[in-house]
């Protein structure tokens, strides 16, 4: 499996209802002290984009402190796993998977297989007496791992995004648990109205009406009505792009958190919390 679908498929199953929370606490416990911090963290950086939609958008950030913690948990396991049981062969197949991963973008130069039979060598010369400084060359050697990682990260969150935006039950998964953490203890101030919802933007850029459009093959995500033959004669203020979680409900403006409807299902929702539609376009 791809890097790509490998980290958008682990994503996926992170936002699973039913272990949602335990899930984020074995990704994140290696670098927070709890999950919230995590989350926390995503929505300071994605704060602008829940304001207003942004190409680089909240599920972007989500992504891209994801890829940190891997990394970070990846090398936790090496240093705290792998290197206690003094396994030459299973530190070399580690470092086979993880340059797997980046070798689809570049080839890496470095011959980890040589630096850790040359390093496991001198450990046995030692009697076994220099773990602590066996310890640390694997960790000199995990961090030029991580500094490659980290060239394609860029890469890597744009590939993902473009697996996880096209997924509309991950969507709702994905707005429906951030939208817990979408509140004044989080977020600045200024970003509420007097109900403590956040403020509703005005319109929508057109790239982005494009794009949810495209994404949602011209139906309504829930009713799946083809609206695509009226939705060219149709002047902007008849066009309906509906917040996926409702703001009422604690939904953001960000550019994850819009969907497709036809005038009669977004008029007739109001504020309710509804599950959309998950169509998908039958092509012959």
């Amino acid at each position: 499996m791809g890097i790509n679908f490998k980290f958008a498929s682990e994503i996926i199953n992170i936002f699973d209802p039913a272990s949602v929370d335990e899930n984020f606490k074995s990704l994140t416990f290696v670098n927070f002290s709890s999950s919230d911090e995590f989350i926390k963290i995503v929505l300071e950086n994605g704060s602008n984009c829940i304001k207003k939609p942004e190409k680089y958008s909240l599920l972007h950030h989500l992504i891209e402190g994801y890829l940190y913690c891997y990394l970070s948990h990846e090398r936790y396991y090496l240093l705290d796993s792998l290197c206690d049981d003094f396994e030459k062969e299973l530190i070399i197949d580690f470092f086979h998977r993880q340059y797997d991963l980046i070798n689809e973008y570049q080839s890496s130069e470095i011959d980890y297989e040589e630096i850790i039979e040359t390093l496991d060598s001198e450990y046995e010369n030692s009697d076994y007496q220099c773990h602590k400084e066996y310890k640390e060359n694997l960790r000199t050697l995990y961090e030029k791992y991580e500094e490659e990682f980290e060239k394609f990260i860029p890469n890597i969150v744009d590939s993902i995004f473009f697996l996880l935006f096209g997924n509309k039950k991950f969507l709702f998964y994905f707005n429906e648990y951030m939208s817990s953490f979408i509140s004044k203890d989080y977020l600045p101030v200024d970003m509420f109205d007097e109900h403590n919802h956040l403020i509703r933007i005005k319109y929508l850029p057109e790239w982005l009406k494009r794009a949810v459009y495209y994404r949602d093959r011209g139906r309504c995500q829930y009713c799946s009505r083809d609206i695509s033959g009226l939705y060219s004669i149709l002047e902007d203020n008849e066009k309906h792009f509906d917040h996926i979680i409702p703001l009422e409900k604690g939904g953001t403006n960000d550019s994850t958190n819009m969907q497709l409807t036809c005038s009669e299902c977004n008029l007739s929702k109001n504020k309710s919390l509804v599950n959309p539609e998950h169509y998908y376009e039958v092509y012959w």
